[in-house]
This record gives structure tokens, C-alpha cells and sequence, in this order.
């Protein structure tokens, strides 16, 4: 916001509509130190920056991991909605194929720093062709069939 020019009043209005944009009631948050507000609700703060500046890409690491399952929904829904609306792109880092498959155009496996394997979903979780992918595919709970049935 900084190098932008706005005054004082155009900064608090972006600020304010950025916190509605996520969810979140502006008299409500403003004011308030992290730890007096829930996971969910950090996570959405963090989406609302975000959103701020309309970035081209957001690299979101294990954003959903330390939240509830409801409160998870919402912030996968929200970083859907800035990809869709503002043709962001979005760097989705996760230990759970489940939801990476939910969420992701294409999956890149790494292992020991590199990039193993890279594909569609369906592609890497039905036919894995390294070990390692292999091995995560047989450990991951079976749940993203399932989901296929809600998409």
C-alpha cells in the first residue's frame, strides 16, 4: 500500500473492503493482535493482504493445515475465488494428496528437493510412475475418490 497513492481515507477503505472480500467484519478485526483471533480467521487476514495488492501469483503453503475442517473449507474457497476472479495463480504446497487433488490443475511430486513427477491429478494419482509417488498414493487416505462424486 505503500508505494501506491492513495491517502489515508482510499488506504482504509482498500483495507476494509479487503476484509469483507474474505469473510471477515472490519469493525471486528481492526485492532485486534493475532493471538485474539481464531486460526480461520488469520488465515482470511492473510488472504485479505493478498488481495490488496492482486498479485499474479500466491504461494500458499499448507494453508489449510493448522485450521479446522470447517474454517478449511472457507479459505480453499476463498484462494479459488482471487484464482477465478483475479486470474491469480496459485502455488498450492501440501502433504495431503486428498486435498491437492481437490484443488490442483496440474500436481508436482517432490522428493528429497526435486521434482519427481508432474501432471494432472487423475493422471498422477491413478498411474504414479516414480517409487516415491507410489508409495504416497498407497499411504494417502482414499478420500479423493470419493470426492469425485461432490465435483
Amino acid at each position: 500500500l505503500f508505494d501506491r497513492e492513495l491517502d489515508d481515507k482510499e488506504k482504509e477503505e482498500l483495507v476494509k473492503e479487503s476484509l469483507k472480500a474474505v469473510g471477515l467484519n472490519p469493525d471486528e478485526i481492526l485492532g485486534k493482535y493475532p493471538h485474539e483471533l481464531s486460526g480461520g480467521q488469520r488465515q482470511r487476514l492473510m488472504i485479505a493482504r493478498c488481495y490488496m495488492l492482486k498479485p499474479k501469483l500466491i504461494i500458499a503453503d499448507e494453508p489449510t493445515s493448522m485450521i479446522d475442517a470447517s474454517s478449511r473449507a472457507g479459505i480453499i474457497q476463498l484462494l479459488n475465488s482471487l484464482r477465478d476472479n483475479y486470474k491469480t495463480s496459485v502455488l498450492f504446497i501440501t502433504h495431503d494428496l486428498g486435498l491437492a487433488y481437490y484443488v490442483s490443475d496440474r500436481i508436482m511430486i517432490m522428493y528429497r528437493g526435486r521434482i519427481i513427477e508432474e501432471g494432472e491429478p487423475d493422471e498422477i494419482l491413478s498411474h504414479p510412475q516414480h517409487e516415491y509417488t507410489k508409495m504416497l498414493v498407497r499411504s494417502a487416505p482414499l478420500l479423493y475418490r470419493k470426492w469425485e462424486d461432490f465435483v
